[in-house]
């Protein structure tokens, strides 16, 4: 039987090696060697050494190699080249990085390239503790479950990788035996979500549960799962164990080292038979890839506006077809365009305009066609714009950023890498103020300033002087329309969660999630001598160019995030793992 005092040491041996496996996977792009880790964790070398293998499975070296090997086929999928790679992970020649990754994924990195969309999870280990795991992989069609509710719990804190087995947590007299299913599920309950474990069974398509069982009937969302199992038997402290054993394994390992998304369409559940245990992970495929519509991506603004230039067309209308509020929409543009789409409007008119007035086109007419209020209000625009009125058109030119143009002259000038980042906290407040409203607000200048002076509400507090800053759009309730405006926010990398209560109320804090980003950094050393231009250079390039190409790749369910580390700008992409 397991002992209070053997769990209590194989919890924190599991606790320890999920340290080493984190450094390891952040790390692997340096030196790895054994002895050297083993002193960052304290340990005697061959101690550590022994202690290794005996976890994982496999000696130290070869599981670095393992691990390398995956993050560079991911890296060949995301960058659709192999050029290079052997000489990023260690290798002397493209001949022995070929030859080991041939013994790895049994195909060689050309045909790899040519032939897979996703990089093969590396095989479970044998055994956790003397228990055998199992792992496949099953495509699942929806289906219903119906079961009794456990007492609800809040959402404030709550991870589904600690809360599987929940009944085994709060065991009466009618939990003598494994549920067939068992999952948590959110419901709406005095305003706020609540959280409730279900323990119950799968229901088939005439098996409907009479009145008097009571039982909440819900959906098991379809889609592709991982499912692993490992043997569930002894007390309940024992099963609990079993479970928490499985669960930490899959997300803190085997999630980790496959660069594996939880499909948040999906849900995690467990289910109870033949004396195992099997929790059911439903993760994202290839196929299934959130994108943003490209159709109406950043690059297509103007195409759109070119196209309804002779319409009554306004920033509202555009702002709408592109599914923004008019206020985010016309900071955006700004950002990218470097100037308001109030004045791209204008601009592309009265271009348009004096090209018909070349061709003898009459004033009055061409004011009409073009939605001018006035003939009046043609000409002085046409005069503010050009010098001269309608009447003495010349040669005239329209000039905007070609951001495609943009992008392909300028690429070669910035750096990219690819980076399995840890989840950061930060707090923020706003770079302008609401009742700018219609004001062409200039975000990179704004976002420079706050990047590079601390906010008023930081001054005198331990978050001055920040050696890192952070910044992202954040949507926020404007207090007088009551609707939802977006607000571009800057501010300090913190450690742990601030007393938000001895904050000022503008001040938000945020966290981001961690996982695979691209990463973008100009090739200055020093970004800040003219931080504006470098930020909507490094915009351009890489939330609209390098994204624009690799829109495949790109996970709309996180953030895209700006950092100021030192001197140092980064624009950080999220990928799909």
């Amino acid at each position: 039987m397991r002992t209070v005092k053997k769990t209590s040491v194989e919890i924190k041996t599991m606790e320890r090696m999920e340290e080493i496996l984190e450094y390891l996977i952040t790390h692997l792009d340096e030196e790895l060697d054994i002895d050297k880790i083993a002193e960052v964790f304290d340990y005697n070398s061959r101690y550590f050494a022994r202690i290794f293998r005996e976890y994982f499975g496999v000696p130290f070296h070869k599981y670095v190699v393992r691990l390398r090997l995956r993050q560079s086929a991911q890296i060949i999928l995301w960058k659709r080249t192999i050029k290079g790679h052997w000489n990023e992970f260690g290798y002397m020649n493209k001949s022995s990085y070929s030859k080991a990754f041939r013994q790895e994924f049994g195909k060689s990195p050309e045909h790899f390239l040519k032939e897979e969309t996703e990089v093969p999870w590396m095989p479970v280990r044998e055994k956790l503790f003397g228990r055998p795991v199992s792992m496949y992989k099953e495509t699942i069609q929806e289906f219903s479950a119906a079961g009794k509710a456990m007492p609800k719990i809040h959402m404030n804190g709550f991870k589904i990788k600690e809360q599987l087995g929940y009944w085994l947590k709060k065991p009466d007299s009618e939990q003598e035996t494994a549920p067939e299913i068992g999952f948590w599920y959110c419901a709406k309950e005095s305003g706020r979500p609540e959280l409730f474990y279900i323990k119950g069974r799968p229901i088939g398509e005439h098996d409907t549960p009479s009145m008097e069982e009571n039982l909440h009937l819900l959906t098991i969302p379809g889609g592709t799962y991982a499912v692993f199992s490992m043997p569930f038997t002894g007390s309940n402290e024992e099963k609990q164990f079993t479970v928490e054993l499985l669960s930490r394994y899959i997300f803190n390992e085997w999630k980790l080292i496959n660069h594996v998304n939880v499909d948040g369409n999906g849900m995690v559940y467990e289910t109870y038979r033949d004396d195992k245990v099997f929790i059911h992970i439903p993760v994202l495929q290839p196929e299934n890839l959130f994108v943003e519509g490209s159709s109406r991506g950043t690059g297509a603004w103007t195409d759109y506006i070119d196209k309804h230039i002779r319409e009554d067309i306004t920033v509202a209308s555009v702002a709408e077809w592109a599914g923004y509020s008019e206020r985010m929409f016309s900071q955006v543009f700004r950002l990218y365009y470097d100037m308001s789409p109030e004045a791209y409007i204008q601009k592309k008119r009265l271009y348009l305009s004096a090209r018909g007035l070349k061709r003898s086109t009459s004033v009055d007419m061409i004011a009409r066609r073009y939605h001018f209020e006035s003939l009046e209000d043609f000409r002085e625009k046409f005069l503010t714009e050009f010098g001269v009125y309608p009447e003495e058109a010349g040669t005239l030119s329209f000039q905007s950023v070609d951001l495609k143009s943009f992008y392909q002259k300028n690429k070669k000038n910035v750096h990219l890498s690819f980076r399995n980042e840890s989840p950061i906290r930060f707090i923020a407040v706003p770079v302008s103020k609401r009742e700018n409203f219609m004001d062409a607000e200039d975000i990179p200048e704004q976002a420079a300033r706050h990047f590079l002076e601390d906010a008023p509400v930081f001054l005198g507090t331990e978050y001055a002087g920040a050696g890192e800053k952070l910044a992202i759009w954040d949507e926020i309730p404007d207090s007088e329309s009551g609707e939802m405006l977006y607000e571009y926010v800057v501010g300090p990398k913190v450690e742990k969660r601030p007393e938000m209560n001895y904050l000022p109320l503008e001040v938000k804090s945020y966290e981001l999630n961690g996982g695979w980003y691209a990463v973008f950094e100009s090739e200055n050393e020093d970004d800040t001598t003219d931080l504006a231009a470098n930020f909507r250079f490094l915009t351009r390039c890489a939330f609209y160019g390098w994204l624009q190409e690799n829109l495949y790749r790109y996970d709309g369910r996180r953030l895209t995030y700006v950092k100021l580390k030192g001197k140092k700008l980064y624009f950080y992409v999220p990928l799909i793992n």
